[in-house]
C-alpha cells in the first residue's frame, strides 16, 4: 500500500516569483529552484550527487510537471529510493594504516652497558663495598669512585659519549 503524496509546492507560492515582472520570472524561478536545490543537498548528505540521479530527479520532477523545490525534491527523493532506482553512494577506500609506524629498530650490535678495561676492574674491586668500614672510609672510598669517574669522563669526552 502506497500513502499520498502530499500536495506538491508551486513557484507561486513564493512571493519572489508573484512579485516578479513578467520578463524577469524565469530567471527569478531559476534562482529560487537553484537556492532549494542547494538547501535539499545541504538536508540531505546520504544523497549521492551523481549524474545518472540528477537526471533522474529531473525527469522525475518534469513528468509531474513540478519546479525543483525543497518539498518536491524530498517527496522526489523518498520516491525514487524506497523504489531503488537512486545510484548508491560507493564505498569509500579504507585508509592504509601503518602498521609500522612505531616500530623503532632496536641494534643488537649495541653497546648497552659500559663494560670496564681491565685496570679499572681492579681498581673497582679495591673499592668494593665493604660492611666492616666506618664512615670515614666510606667517604674515602666515594671520593675514590668519583675520582675515577671524573678521570673517565675526561678521557671519553672527546669522543662525544656522554652528549
Amino acid at each position: 500500500m502506497t500513502l499520498p503524496l502530499p500536495p506538491f509546492k508551486y513557484l507561486y507560492e513564493h512571493w519572489e516569483w508573484s512579485s516578479a515582472p513578467e520578463n524577469k520570472k524565469a530567471e527569478v524561478a531559476e534562482a529560487i529552484e537553484s537556492r532549494e536545490t542547494q538547501k535539499f543537498l545541504d538536508r540531505h548528505p546520504e544523497y549521492y550527487a551523481s549524474s545518472f540521479n540528477a537526471q533522474l530527479i529531473s525527469v522525475w520532477l518534469e513528468d509531474h510537471g513540478i519546479p525543483s523545490l525543497l518539498w518536491n525534491l524530498e517527496i522526489c527523493f523518498n520516491a525514487l529510493k524506497s523504489s531503488g532506482l537512486l545510484e548508491i553512494r560507493p564505498a569509500e577506500p579504507q585508509a592504509q594504516v601503518d602498521k609500522w609506524a612505531s616500530v623503532t629498530e632496536c641494534r643488537a650490535d649495541a653497546l648497552f652497558e659500559y663494560q670496564p678495561s681491565a685496570e679499572e676492574v681492579e681498581q673497582l674491586k679495591k673499592l668494593a663495598d665493604d660492611p666492616n668500614l666506618n664512615d670515614h672510609q666510606r667517604k674515602v672510598r666515594l671520593r675514590k669512585l668519583a675520582q675515577l669517574a671524573g678521570e673517565q669522563r675526561r678521557r671519553l669526552a672527546p669522543e662525544n659519549l656522554y652528549r
